[in-house]
């Protein structure tokens, strides 16, 4: 009788998700825990330091001198001086006044930025530093977390006197010019856009098996230069000989 032999190949282990979900993933879990930790401990010392430079900007972009400072209200927003010229309102927003009132006069009017929309210029932060923890080799990149927050932190006072220029807009510029359009159209970047594309963009600058990760041929360039797999610093497999 013949005996039937079976032959078992490797069982085939579970499928190994791509660098790219690994890093998705631990990003979004980071993300979580250093907003907790942005929004509970590190957001009103933030904003308290973020105040000046922001008037300093604030009273630049206006030629106010001496300074018109920038008041906190009592929910934590706050309350930009715009100067009126000749302590009257601009005629396309007297119009709206009704017949018989007194057209009041006033040196300058304050426009209000809500605590809620301050926090945004200084979001990215904590989304920089879990993109930067979660890359390949960030938790390393001590450096390059520190220059990227650097960079963010400059960046926060210019968004935030940018969006004032927004909100004081319509008291400056006349509806239709080019100055007035460019605030009305743009008021969206610096709080919608610009607070969730810095990080990633800053992030990518500094280090390099990040933008390996993000872009493959990156990685095929470095690997080609150097024999290592640029997204983890590994060796790269020797190429087969043919015989």
């Amino acid at each position: 009788m013949s005996e039937s032999k079976h032959v078992v190949g490797p069982r085939a282990g579970p499928a190994r998700r791509s660098p790219q979900v690994r890093f998705a993933s631990r990003s979004a879990v980071l993300s979580i825990a250093t907003v907790l930790v942005w929004y509970f401990a590190l957001l009103t010392p933030m904003l308290t330091a973020l105040r000046p430079p922001v008037e300093w900007l604030w009273n630049i972009a206006l030629g106010t001198s001496p300074e018109l400072p920038i008041k906190v209200a009592p929910d934590g927003g706050w309350s930009a001086p715009v100067p009126l010229p000749g302590g009257q309102l601009p005629p396309w927003i007297a119009q709206y006044i009704p017949p018989g009132a007194a057209n009041p006069r006033a040196v300058s009017i304050g426009v209000k930025i809500t605590r809620q929309s301050l926090s945004f210029f200084t979001l990215p932060l904590p989304l920089f530093w879990a993109i930067v923890l979660a890359a390949p080799g960030g938790r390393r990149a001590w450096r390059e977390m520190a220059l990227g927050s650097l960079a963010l932190a400059l960046l926060a006072p210019l968004l935030c006197t940018v969006d004032l220029g927004c909100l004081a807009a319509p008291y400056l510029w006349k509806p239709g010019s080019r100055v007035g359009l460019l605030f009305e159209t743009g008021w969206y970047l610096p709080i919608l856009v610009a607070p969730y594309l810095a990080p990633l963009a800053v992030a990518l600058a500094l280090l390099p098996k990040l933008r390996a990760l993000v872009f493959p041929w990156e990685e095929g360039r470095g690997s080609a230069c150097t024999g290592r797999n640029a997204a983890t610093g590994q060796e790269s497999p020797p190429a087969p000989r043919r015989s």
